[in-house]
């Protein structure tokens, strides 16, 4: 029995000194520079671009390299360049990450900073809408996905200030979540301000903005959305997915909307509308095709003004079904 209690001393011991030596190490100086040093050569190397810090700590649970000031910046002449400055970029990954070519991340965080943006023109066709195929672009999505030496489970966002050419956002959280069998997304954003190339029609700003999208090789589904500006309000969920060659949809939506505000911002309306003025506010289910759906709308609107009639108050409701009112 006194044989068996000294082995069993030793054993413990043994076993005490091995973790608390590998606790020791993975807070060691030399273990955290391995784990910066990994991350900068697969993210320079492998993706093509310039990776910059001012300094590097280490977390054991989960474990994780957090850079700071991080300088990413990528030039490609064919499609865009982009420059990142965040405060702090946190890499979560596996510890079989230090011993394979592949970088396993768990979760990839980039906080309080700016992004910015610039495309260039390229030759390429514009997207056929009737055409999309969500089975083909998925396979698509899924080959990349193979392919990438980044092997991610959810990448986010939080408090960065975004610069597309002349558009813009500021993200309050984003996260991505690239699985295999779907694609999760889910935005908050605010003070947006978008740019186009359409004649006579204003830049879009919005107040706020939030997105909760569902991508699957079947369909793509729109969880939630909603939009806001001082005056506006636009809220609701949709199915997307292929059927019959075609894409069908079934999607509800309700708001509110100032006339004089947003009739602006709509493409090829008649200079004629432009003067409307008043307030709408009601709901619309739209499904079929896409491109020519059934649809039931229901609006209330108030102090209705136009340049033929004035409204207190009205309603209207309307419905389409295969090409009939």
């Amino acid at each position: 029995m006194k044989q068996l209690n000294k082995i069993l001393i030793v054993f413990f011991v043994f076993s005490f000194l091995t973790i608390y030596g590998g606790w020791r190490f993975i807070h060691s100086r030399e273990f955290s520079d391995k784990a910066s040093q990994k991350v900068s050569t697969i993210l320079t190397k492998k993706f093509g671009a310039k990776l910059a810090f001012t300094g590097v700590d280490f977390n054991v649970f989960p474990p994780s390299t957090i850079f700071k000031n991080i300088h990413i910046e990528k030039n490609d002449p064919t499609l865009a360049d982009i420059d990142l400055y965040v405060d702090e970029l946190i890499v979560s990954f596996t510890y079989a990450s230090f011993f394979s070519s592949e970088l396993q991340i768990d979760d990839l965080k980039l906080k309080d900073g700016a992004l910015t943006v610039k495309t260039y023109v390229t030759n390429e066709k514009d997207i056929d809408w009737k055409e999309l195929d969500f089975k083909n672009i998925y396979n698509q999505y899924d080959i990349l996905q193979q392919k990438s030496p980044l092997h991610l489970n959810m990448a986010r966002l939080e408090n960065i200030n975004i610069q597309v050419d002349e558009s813009s956002l500021f993200i309050e959280s984003l996260s991505l979540a690239p699985h295999r069998k779907d694609l999760l997304c889910k935005i908050k954003a605010s003070q947006i301000h978008v740019e186009h190339k359409l004649k006579d029609v204003r830049a879009i700003n919005l107040n706020k903005g939030e997105l909760f999208l569902r991508l699957t090789k079947e369909e793509w589904k729109v969880e939630n959305l909603l939009i806001e500006d001082e005056k506006n309000n636009l809220s609701g969920e949709a199915l997307f997915f292929n059927q019959h060659k075609t894409i069908q949809v079934n999607a509800k939506t309700q708001f509110k909307l100032n006339l004089e505000s947003i009739l602006p911002i709509i493409p090829k309306i008649p200079k004629e509308l432009l003067g409307i003025k008043g307030d709408v506010a009601g709901s619309l289910v739209a499904r079929g095709n896409l491109f020519d759906p059934n649809i039931e709308l229901l609006v209330s609107t108030k102090q209705f003004k136009s340049d033929w009639i004035q409204l207190a108050d009205a309603s209207i409701e309307l419905r389409k079904k295969n090409n009939l009112l």
